[in-house]
């Protein structure tokens, strides 16, 4: 995987710090606009590196949801829009490995988001 490419991604995607952290609970609508741009950038990269990003995002929001120090709305918010780094690893997937590592991620967010939420 490229990691010059995934750090490009943080680069690119300032707001990955305010959505973790919660700093702007005000302002939902940066969620949205951070998977929007997510999705474009990673659009253009290879796929297993497409893979990757998505997978960012995903354990992003997840940290998230379990972050008991941030704002419980924020958290939901998060857990409202996690599904979409997992639908497009879905998309993404080839093989039954990766397709099981999806289903993993679901399994995870169930479990964790019935904890702390």
């Amino acid at each position: 995987m490229s990691h010059q490419m995934i750090d490009q991604l943080h680069v690119h995607l300032p707001d990955g710090q305010d959505i973790r952290l919660g700093r702007k609970p005000d302002r939902p609508e940066l969620v949205k606009t951070y998977l929007d741009d997510a999705d474009r950038l990673a659009g253009q990269l290879p796929r297993p590196v497409q893979r990757e990003a998505h997978m960012l995002c995903y354990q992003l929001l997840l940290e998230t949801i379990c972050d008991s120090c941030v704002p419980v709305h924020w958290r939901r918010l998060c857990k409202d829009h996690i599904y979409r780094p997992l639908l497009a690893l879905g998309r993404l997937a080839r093989s039954d490995r990766q397709r099981q590592a999806v289903r993993r991620c679901y399994r995870e967010v169930s479990v964790l988001s019935n904890y702390f939420l």
